[in-house]
């Protein structure tokens, strides 16, 4: 028997392409570097970019990138730091100030005075986060970082000695003045012209320990307060996630009563931005787009429209989760196609589209339906226009996810007669190969 072609998975890389970007991400990133010239370039302030997973916060960023790169008006230096790849070394103030020596040229990156002046810049961004300093001296000899850093991290040590004279001034002012100085290496400003201000994005920082976040957090917030009345020398931007930021900071000041964890946000981004969601009709074009990416599996363009139609919701609005489930929709129908078994019909395909993107978005569904029988549905049903009499604790967790009342009732409950027992064909049809 031949074997069906092997379909295209789509990656879950950020969008590389401008003209690949739906026009809501296109738009705000036009104004968002609007802003960086501006407003951002005058006050200080750091950009926030808030959004859940996979909604396309570095996506956005990485738009803003290109624009910085390519802009003709004033051309800015860009530095990339990714948070989370950097959490291993410990504080993440001295892998940024790393991650900005490591985007200079190469030629004053040998010179040894720029060595020197990167040495004593790691040493004072050790200093700003003192409780990191023995965990990173200890984590040294599992190369943290070669060379230059170890000597840094060995003069914090002398640094913090009893027996050291105290820094003539604060750390936070030392580390903006030798910023100022290592970017004027890199960039020096046109005779009679400004200095240059690279932008910094720093992404992933909410899949940092919540400890790493809010520490790096502090301390960009005292490097900025210490350019009080001067241009700061770099413009920060930063994507997280808002909602698990917020309970880092409520979890941090929680034995201050009445502490408003929003208050800590506000006062250190005093513009924040959160990625918007395609409307229907982009949603549609965008999963549309996804699956024409394998243009050669026949299975999934005969059924193509029961995933557009099962991702149109606003809640499954997502780029990622909508990638997740076209991929799991086609390795299905794959599998199921090059076993030699009998075709699903296109009632069943949507039921499968359905149930695929509704277990993405909330996968306690799946151990719900395995947990429980009809009478559980059925009771679950009343309990939804009666919550004091919902069928126990899973069906409390399970409605507390936003949009999972909508869905139940638009494709559950609609028609009593169906039940359960689609979606049941649909989950042992995803759990026979494992996904």
């Amino acid at each position: 028997m031949p074997r069906t072609a092997v379909p295209t998975l789509l990656s879950d890389l950020p969008e590389q392409r401008d003209d690949a970007l739906w026009s809501g991400l296109s738009e705000l990133s036009d104004r968002l570097v609007g802003l960086l010239h501006t407003w951002a370039r005058r006050s200080g302030s750091p950009l926030l970019v808030c959004g859940d997973w996979g909604a396309g916060k570095t996506t956005l960023l990485r738009a803003m990138e290109r624009r910085l790169r390519s802009t003709t008006q004033e051309p800015s230096p860009v530095i990339w730091f990714d948070a989370w790849r950097h959490e291993g070394e410990g504080a993440l103030l001295p892998a940024l100030v790393r991650a900005i020596w490591e985007q200079l040229p190469a030629e004053v990156r040998a010179d040894r005075e720029a060595q020197a002046l990167l040495a004593s810049a790691t040493r004072t961004a050790l200093q700003m986060g003192a409780r990191a300093v023995g965990a990173l001296a200890a984590a040294a000899g599992l190369g943290l970082v070669a060379g230059l850093t170890k000597a840094a991290i060995d003069g914090a040590r002398a640094g913090s000695s009893a027996r050291s004279p105290a820094p003539a001034r604060d750390p936070s002012s030392q580390l903006v003045a030798q910023l100022h100085r290592m970017l004027a290496l890199g960039w020096p400003p046109a005779e009679g012209g400004q200095a240059v201000h690279p932008v910094v994005f720093i992404d992933d920082l909410d899949r940092c320990s919540p400890d790493g976040a809010l520490a790096l957090l502090d301390q960009i917030r005292a490097l900025l307060a210490a350019t009080e009345g001067h241009q700061a020398p770099i413009r920060f931007v930063m994507a997280m996630d808002r909602d698990v930021l917020l309970k880092a900071v409520a979890s941090k000041y929680r034995d201050i009563d009445r502490y408003d964890a929003n208050r800590f946000l506000e006062k250190m981004f005093p513009l924040a931005f959160s990625v918007p969601a395609p409307p229907h009709h982009e949603v549609s074009a965008l999963v549309t787009d996804f699956l024409r990416a394998d243009p050669t599996h026949p299975v999934l363009h005969a059924h193509e429209g029961a995933l557009v139609e099962a991702l149109s919701p606003s809640f499954f609005a997502n780029p990622r989760l909508m990638k997740r489930c076209v991929n799991r929709f086609r390795l299905v129908t794959w599998f199921e196609a090059d076993s030699g078994g009998p075709a699903s019909d296109e009632a069943a395909d949507r039921f499968l589209a359905r149930w695929v993107a509704a277990t993405e978005r909330w996968p306690d569904l799946r151990r719900v339906l395995r947990d429980h029988d009809d009478g559980y549905w059925r009771a679950l049903h009343a309990g939804l226009e009666a919550p004091t009499v919902l069928p126990g604790p899973d069906a409390e967790r399970l409605l507390a996810h936003r949009g999972v009342k909508e869905w139940l009732r638009k494709e559950v409950f609609a028609d009593p007669r169906q039940g359960m027992g689609p979606f049941r064909i649909a989950e042992q049809r995803v759990q026979r190969w494992g996904l």
